[in-house]
């Protein structure tokens, strides 16, 4: 079984979105450093690094698992 893990949870990719994957993935990378914006970013670093920079990690974090409790309920 293929897993990711967010916030010493482990998931089955299979239960989560290709998207929701991505966002896990972008701030593991990210974690405990707000990078600078460079030309090669995805999307998806740019606009995780505007929601930790305006909003904070607790939000994040908060609205991260909002969305694999959603996934998840889904499934």
């Amino acid at each position: 079984m293929d897993t990711i893990t967010f916030k010493g949870i482990t998931y089955a990719r299979s239960d989560l979105s290709a998207e929701l994957i991505i966002l896990i993935e972008t701030y593991n990378a990210n974690q405990g450093a707000v990078s600078a914006k460079l030309p090669t970013d995805t999307d998806y670093k740019f606009r995780l690094n505007q929601a930790l920079q305006i909003f904070g990690d607790p939000v994040v974090v908060l609205s991260i698992e909002i969305l694999i409790t959603k996934e998840l309920n889904n499934n």
